[in-house]
Protein backbone atom coordinates (compact mmCIF):
# COMPACT_ATOMS: atom_id res chain seq x y z
CA UNK A 1 0.00 0.00 0.00
CA UNK A 2 2.83 2.37 0.86
CA UNK A 3 4.36 1.67 -2.54
CA UNK A 4 1.15 2.70 -4.29
CA UNK A 5 0.94 5.90 -2.24
CA UNK A 6 4.58 6.78 -2.95
CA UNK A 7 4.16 6.46 -6.72
CA UNK A 8 2.61 9.90 -7.35
CA UNK A 9 5.39 11.53 -5.33
CA UNK A 10 8.04 9.64 -7.27
CA UNK A 11 6.35 10.54 -10.56
CA UNK A 12 6.23 14.20 -9.58
CA UNK A 13 9.94 14.18 -8.74
CA UNK A 14 10.82 12.27 -11.93
CA UNK A 15 8.97 14.85 -13.99
CA UNK A 16 10.03 18.03 -12.23
CA UNK A 17 13.57 17.13 -11.20
CA UNK A 18 14.65 15.01 -14.16
CA UNK A 19 12.24 15.89 -16.97
CA UNK A 20 11.05 12.31 -17.32
CA UNK A 21 7.69 12.27 -19.11
CA UNK A 22 5.22 9.70 -20.35
CA UNK A 23 3.03 11.04 -23.12
CA UNK A 24 0.33 8.93 -24.72
CA UNK A 25 -1.22 9.98 -27.99
CA UNK A 26 -3.40 7.03 -28.96
CA UNK A 27 -5.37 4.12 -27.59
CA UNK A 28 -2.60 1.81 -28.87
CA UNK A 29 0.03 3.65 -26.87
CA UNK A 30 -2.23 3.48 -23.81
CA UNK A 31 -2.59 -0.26 -24.29
CA UNK A 32 1.16 -0.57 -24.63
CA UNK A 33 2.07 1.44 -21.52
CA UNK A 34 -0.76 0.33 -19.23
CA UNK A 35 -1.18 -3.31 -20.26
CA UNK A 36 1.37 -4.83 -22.63
CA UNK A 37 4.59 -3.40 -21.17
CA UNK A 38 3.71 -4.18 -17.54
CA UNK A 39 2.57 -7.72 -18.39
CA UNK A 40 5.53 -8.57 -20.63
CA UNK A 41 8.23 -6.89 -18.56
CA UNK A 42 7.03 -8.34 -15.25
CA UNK A 43 6.51 -11.78 -16.73
CA UNK A 44 9.99 -11.85 -18.27
CA UNK A 45 11.88 -10.03 -15.52
CA UNK A 46 10.14 -11.08 -12.28
CA UNK A 47 8.50 -14.43 -12.99
CA UNK A 48 11.30 -15.34 -15.37
CA UNK A 49 14.73 -13.88 -14.71
CA UNK A 50 14.38 -12.89 -11.05
CA UNK A 51 12.78 -16.21 -10.09
CA UNK A 52 15.44 -18.12 -11.99
CA UNK A 53 18.25 -16.17 -10.32
CA UNK A 54 16.68 -16.59 -6.89
CA UNK A 55 16.43 -20.35 -7.44
CA UNK A 56 19.95 -20.60 -8.86
CA UNK A 57 21.74 -18.36 -6.34
CA UNK A 58 19.52 -18.64 -3.29
CA UNK A 59 20.04 -14.89 -2.83
CA UNK A 60 16.81 -13.05 -3.59
CA UNK A 61 18.16 -9.55 -2.85
CA UNK A 62 21.09 -10.05 -5.22
CA UNK A 63 18.69 -11.33 -7.87
CA UNK A 64 16.51 -8.25 -7.40
CA UNK A 65 19.50 -5.93 -7.76
CA UNK A 66 20.70 -7.58 -10.97
CA UNK A 67 17.21 -7.56 -12.48
CA UNK A 68 16.85 -3.87 -11.53
CA UNK A 69 19.96 -3.09 -13.61
CA UNK A 70 18.56 -5.13 -16.51
CA UNK A 71 15.28 -3.20 -16.22
CA UNK A 72 17.15 0.12 -16.17
CA UNK A 73 19.10 -0.97 -19.24
CA UNK A 74 15.87 -1.76 -21.07
CA UNK A 75 14.68 1.78 -20.32
CA UNK A 76 17.90 3.42 -21.44
CA UNK A 77 17.14 6.56 -23.42
CA UNK A 78 20.71 7.58 -24.19
CA UNK A 79 20.88 9.27 -20.79
CA UNK A 80 22.55 7.52 -17.88
CA UNK A 81 20.72 9.54 -15.23
CA UNK A 82 17.33 8.61 -16.73
CA UNK A 83 18.28 4.93 -16.92
CA UNK A 84 19.45 4.97 -13.31
CA UNK A 85 16.13 6.48 -12.21
CA UNK A 86 14.45 3.26 -13.30
CA UNK A 87 16.41 1.40 -10.63
CA UNK A 88 14.09 2.74 -7.93
CA UNK A 89 10.76 1.43 -9.23
CA UNK A 90 12.43 -1.76 -10.40
CA UNK A 91 13.86 -2.46 -6.96
CA UNK A 92 10.42 -1.80 -5.48
CA UNK A 93 8.76 -4.19 -7.95
CA UNK A 94 11.47 -6.77 -7.28
CA UNK A 95 10.87 -6.53 -3.55
CA UNK A 96 7.13 -6.91 -4.14
CA UNK A 97 7.92 -10.06 -6.14
CA UNK A 98 10.33 -11.34 -3.48
CA UNK A 99 7.74 -10.97 -0.74
CA UNK A 100 4.64 -12.23 -2.55
CA UNK A 101 5.68 -14.09 -5.72
CA UNK A 102 2.59 -12.53 -7.29
CA UNK A 103 2.89 -11.66 -10.95
CA UNK A 104 -0.50 -9.94 -10.92
CA UNK A 105 0.56 -7.62 -8.08
CA UNK A 106 3.77 -6.70 -9.92
CA UNK A 107 1.88 -6.06 -13.16
CA UNK A 108 -0.73 -3.93 -11.39
CA UNK A 109 1.92 -1.88 -9.59
CA UNK A 110 3.94 -1.43 -12.79
CA UNK A 111 0.80 -0.20 -14.58
CA UNK A 112 0.11 2.14 -11.63
CA UNK A 113 3.66 3.53 -11.84
CA UNK A 114 3.14 4.20 -15.56
CA UNK A 115 -0.27 5.76 -14.91
CA UNK A 116 1.04 8.14 -12.26
CA UNK A 117 3.90 9.28 -14.48
CA UNK A 118 1.47 9.78 -17.38
CA UNK A 119 -0.94 11.74 -15.15
CA UNK A 120 1.86 14.01 -13.90
CA UNK A 121 3.07 14.52 -17.49
CA UNK A 122 -0.28 15.92 -18.65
Amino acid sequence: MLLALASPIAAYLALHQFGLRLEIGSIWQAALFFVAAPVIEEWVLRAGLQKWLEDKWGRPHAANLLVAFVFAGLHWQNQLNVALLWLVPSLALGELWRQNKSLSQCVAMHAWFNATLWWMSR
